[in-house]
C-alpha cells in the first residue's frame, strides 16, 4: 500500500514498521555513501600520482622526439627542393593537367615520407625508452646488491656443494670455450705450469686471486635472475650497464634481458672465457646517437674527457676490477688497408707478440698517455662502430695493479 504523508494511513498493521524501515534505509544509504566516498578518495590518492607520472613521461618522450621529427621533416623538404630544382626545366614543358597531376603526386609522396619518418622516429623513441627502462631496473638490482655487500660480507658457497647447484644461475651455452666437467673440482682450478725454458716467454693462466673456485657472486646471481646471460657490469661517465654474453649477434638486437630492441646491449665477445682471469677482454656496444650503450665512446678522443674519465669500472660475476684508459684509436676490420688492426693479436700467450700488439695500439692512439702497460697486464677493449661498416673505434684500458690506485697510477719509464 502506498504511503501518503498528508493523510492517515489505513489501519493494516504496517503503520509501525514503515518509519523503522525508512530509518534503516537512511542509515544504510549513509553508510554506503561513506564507503563509496572512502573508496573514491583512496582511488584519487592512488591514481592521480600515477596519471601525473604517465603524463610527465609522455611529455618528456614527445619533447625528445620533436627535434628528431623536425630534423627529419627538414631533411625531406631539402631533398624535395633539390629534386624539384633539377626537374624545373622538364616541368615547364608540361601541360597544365600534367603539372597538376605532378604536384598531386609530389604532395602524396611527401605526406607518405613524413608519415613513414614519423612512425620510424616514434618506434625509435619507444625502443630507446624501453632500453633505458630495462637499464634502470637492472641498475636498481645492482645498487641494492652492492649496498648489501657493503653492509654484510658476501657469503660464497663452493660450486661443488648441493646448495650452490640449487641457487647458482646456469651458464649460457656459448659462455665457455670448452665444456665444464660434470662436477666441480674439490680444489681450485689448476693454473697452467710453464714448461722449462718458457716461463719468461709465455703467459700462464691466472686464477682469480680472491675467488679461485670461480664462484658466481650473490650480486650477479640476483642480476642473472633478471637476465640469464648477464656476466658483468661496466660503469664510466654516464654509462652504467649490464654486460652480457651469448654469441656475437644476438645482443645487437636484444636488450640485456633478452627483449627485442635495436639499441642492443653491451656484450662480451663469445670466444672469451671467464673461468680464469682473461688477459684480454673485448666488449662490444652500438654507437647510438642518443648516447646510449657506447654512444659516448667517441668523446675519449678529446683530451679533457680522456683525463676526466680515465678510470673504467668493469666487474665480472667472479671479481670486481678497475681499469685505466691508455689509448683510443680508430681501426678497420678489413685486412690490407692502412687502418687495419687485428684485435686478436692481443690474445696471444707469447709475451713478445703481445707486447708488440700493445705498442701498436699506443702508437695509433688519438690521445697520448704515459700509463705503463706490460704484456702480463689485463687489457679491456671497448669497441663500437663508426660511419663505415668496417670502421671501429676502440678504447683500450689496463687493469689497475695490486697496490695501484686511480690517484696513483704507474707510469712508464725509459720509453
Amino acid at each position: 500500500m502506498p504511503y501518503y504523508p498528508d493523510r492517515e494511513p489505513e489501519s493494516s498493521g504496517e503503520e509501525h514498521k514503515q518509519p523503522r524501515i525508512t530509518e534503516k534505509l537512511k542509515k544504510f544509504l549513509r553508510m554506503s555513501f561513506a564507503v563509496v566516498s572512502g573508496i573514491a578518495e583512496n582511488l584519487k590518492k592512488l591514481l592521480l600520482p600515477l596519471f601525473a607520472a604517465a603524463v610527465s613521461r609522455l611529455a618528456e618522450m614527445l619533447k625528445k622526439l620533436l627535434p628528431l621529427i623536425a630534423a627529419a621533416v627538414s631533411w625531406i623538404v631539402e631533398k624535395l627542393k633539390k629534386l624539384l630544382h633539377i626537374s624545373a626545366a622538364a616541368i615547364s614543358r608540361l601541360s597544365e593537367k600534367q603539372k597538376k597531376l605532378l604536384r598531386l603526386s609530389v604532395a602524396v609522396i611527401s605526406c607518405l615520407l613524413i608519415v613513414y619518418g614519423t612512425v620510424r622516429l616514434i618506434g625509435y623513441g619507444k625502443e630507446l625508452n624501453a632500453s633505458r627502462e630495462t637499464s634502470r631496473e637492472l641498475q636498481q638490482i645492482n645498487e641494492r646488491e652492492k649496498q648489501e655487500m657493503q653492509e654484510t660480507q658476501e657469503t660464497k658457497i663452493p660450486l661443488s656443494s648441493p646448495e650452490s647447484i640449487a641457487s647458482a644461475s646456469p651458464l649460457p651455452a656459448a659462455f665457455l670455450t670448452s665444456p665444464l666437467p660434470a662436477a666441480a673440482p674439490a680444489t681450485p682450478l689448476p693454473a697452467e705450469t710453464p714448461q722449462a725454458g718458457t716461463a719468461d716467454t709465455r703467459l700462464k693462466h691466472v686464477l682469480y686471486p680472491d675467488n679461485p673456485y670461480a664462484m658466481i657472486s650473490d650480486r650477479f646471481a640476483q642480476l642473472r635472475k633478471k637476465g640469464k646471460y648477464i656476466v658483468g657490469w661496466i660503469s664510466f661517465d654516464l654509462v652504467d650497464e649490464a654486460v652480457v654474453q651469448k654469441d656475437n649477434t644476438y645482443f645487437l638486437t636484444h636488450d640485456a634481458t633478452g627483449n627485442d630492441n635495436n639499441n642492443g646491449a653491451i656484450f662480451l665477445d663469445a670466444d672469451i672465457s671467464l673461468l680464469t682471469r682473461p688477459y684480454t677482454i673485448i666488449l662490444y656496444g652500438h654507437n647510438m646517437k642518443s648516447g646510449n650503450m657506447f654512444g659516448r665512446l667517441k668523446k675519449y678522443k678529446e683530451s679533457s674527457f680522456f683525463r676526466k674519465h680515465q678510470i673504467i669500472t668493469f666487474d665480472t660475476m667472479y671479481e670486481n676490477g678497475q681499469y685505466a684508459v691508455f689509448a683510443v684509436m680508430e681501426m678497420s676490420t678489413t685486412p690490407g688497408v692502412a687502418m687495419w688492426y687485428n684485435l686478436w693479436s692481443l690474445a696471444t700467450d707469447i709475451r713478445a707478440d703481445r707486447e708488440d700488439a700493445i705498442r701498436e695500439i699506443e702508437k695509433r692512439s688519438a690521445v697520448s698517455s704515459v700509463l705503463d702497460v706490460q704484456a702480463d697486464d689485463q687489457i679491456l677493449l671497448l669497441v663500437t662502430c663508426l660511419d663505415g661498416d668496417t670502421e671501429r673505434l676502440v678504447v683500450a684500458a689496463r687493469r689497475l695493479r695490486e697496490n695501484e690506485s686511480p690517484e696513483n697510477l704507474v707510469i712508464r719509464q725509459g720509453r
